[in-house]
């Protein structure tokens, strides 16, 4: 009995480290999931794996931080739709959940101030600043430092007070002649 159960815990060593080294490759192959959910099946055979139990963990954060610099760096290039597709994978090594749904929202700001940036050039095209600086005016609500957005704003609002001047310019020019009678 003694050789049973030495033999038994000998073979379930051997096949909670195969497990946890397939884990690894897929790992290094960023199939997340998949090494994720090898893992986590391995430990419902063998409850008792430190060693599974630890992968586990490692895997799970191992993944998430991947997928959020890599999530990180396609915003950075402006690609949006993936990077919101890295973030809705890493949603599930997120155990708070906290961390990801504000990065999705962070994202979906940006989203609408692009579409924002986007409106108000258009209208500023066809000559219609106060429209422009109005859609400004409301996607700078929810970030108020979008460089992007602020170096419109400041453009347009520069090119009014251009035109206001000049304007004001004409108005005080006066076509008639004048006469100055000085005495004393």
């Amino acid at each position: 009995l003694l050789c049973l159960t030495a033999l038994a815990t000998l073979l379930s060593g051997c096949a909670d480290q195969r497990i946890r080294s397939e884990s690894d490759r897929l790992m290094h192959d960023n199939h997340y999931e998949q090494a994720y959910d090898l893992l986590e099946g391995g430990l419902k055979q063998y409850p008792d794996s430190m060693l599974l139990r630890s992968g586990s963990l490692q895997a799970r954060n191992a993944a998430l931080n991947r997928l959020l610099d890599d999530a990180a760096s396609a915003r950075a290039e402006g690609a949006l739709d993936e990077a919101e597709a890295l973030l809705q994978r890493a949603q599930r090594f997120d155990p708070s959940g906290r961390r990801v749904s504000t990065l999705l929202a962070e994202l979906a700001v940006e989203r609408k101030q692009r579409a924002a940036l986007a409106e108000a050039e258009d209208l500023a095209f066809k000559k219609k600043p106060d429209a422009a600086l109005r859609v400004l005016a409301e996607a700078l609500k929810d970030n108020a430092r979008q460089p992007d957005l602020l170096a419109l704003q400041r453009r347009l609002q520069g090119e009014q007070r251009r035109i206001q001047a000049k304007a004001a310019q004409l108005g005080l020019s006066e076509t008639r002649p004048i006469s100055l009678d000085f005495r004393d």
